[in-house]
């Protein structure tokens, strides 16, 4: 399922003294099981596109599609767009309410029209999909789990639901870097099964490892798209937005300035690692 804005601006509070343009004849597609990567500043207008992805801003003018069809256009299944369409916000405590855990993640599936073992059971596996013991989660209170915890009961109830989609607001933020690699690689293998991931991130290592193709916002703009290593191979332009670059994409800067032959658009550990071992392997 395609997703593509057309043309699409959006204002905040149109018409008042707190009028913000949060983005500004916006153009782009998104075509399926691809993992997107959408950086920039605060107020850069990232978060306001991936909640026009979502559905959950309606936008001045433009238009936002999903399999060709306008979301906002008359007689649209909104619900369906619901159910195709999963996000998980910077802070998945504020969507976590339920007394326990297997309620929360079977909430989203209430009104499914699904019967209640075909419920139970996608609970169940949207759970253990994520890392869980269905039996020892099930009746935990979804409050009382630690941060990283959250994050994973919030994406097995969007799971349950059976999305193309997945959008992920800083899923990373506050994890150690145990947990981000594993909870990103479990990312990785829904996009590697067909799943479309949309994450935005200030993490420019996670960016750098995980997204096949990176998206730069700026001032309610797409300033950067392309294949992860063309865009942040470009530490220059990065640098102009004010933005961080990959760890391994400075040391290979710092490399080549000193005579060491690293390849151009070398942005992750692996690759920094391989073009110095061949190297050494040369010499």
């Amino acid at each position: 399922m395609p997703v593509e804005l057309k043309h699409v601006t959006c204002t905040y509070s149109p018409g008042t003294s707190q009028e913000i343009r949060a983005v500004t004849d916006l153009s782009l597609k998104i075509q399926d099981g691809e993992f997107v990567a959408v950086m920039g500043r605060t107020g850069s207008g990232k978060s306001t596109l991936i909640q026009l992805v979502a559905g959950l801003l309606e936008p001045d003018s433009g238009q936002v599609l999903l399999d060709g069809l306008d979301i906002h256009a008359r007689g649209y299944d909104r619900s369906a767009l619901r159910r195709r369409v999963g996000i998980v916000f910077q802070y998945p405590e504020y969507q976590l309410f339920e007394i326990t855990v297997e309620k929360d993640v079977a909430f989203g599936l209430k009104h499914s029209g699904l019967k209640p073992e075909e419920i139970s059971l996608r609970v169940r596996l949207a759970l253990e999909r994520m890392g869980f013991s269905f039996e020892e989660i099930r009746k935990e209170s979804p409050l009382c789990l630690s941060g990283g915890e959250k994050r994973r009961v919030a994406i097995a109830g969007i799971l349950a639901a059976h999305p193309g989609i997945l959008i992920l607001d800083e899923p990373v933020a506050g994890l150690d870097p145990l947990a981000r690699r594993e909870f990103l690689q479990m990312i990785r293998q829904f996009q590697e099964e067909g799943m479309t991931v949309i994450m935005v991130s200030h993490n420019a290592d996670a960016v750098a490892e995980y997204a096949g193709r990176v998206l730069v916002m700026a001032e309610g703009r797409l300033e950067m798209d392309g294949d992860t290593r063309t865009v942040m191979s470009d530490l220059q332009r990065l640098r102009s937005l004010h933005l961080d670059t990959s760890a391994a994409g400075q040391a290979a800067e710092l490399l080549r300035q000193r005579g060491v032959e690293i390849p151009d658009q070398t942005v992750r550990y692996d690759e920094l690692l391989g073009a110095l071992t061949e190297m050494m392997v040369k010499s």
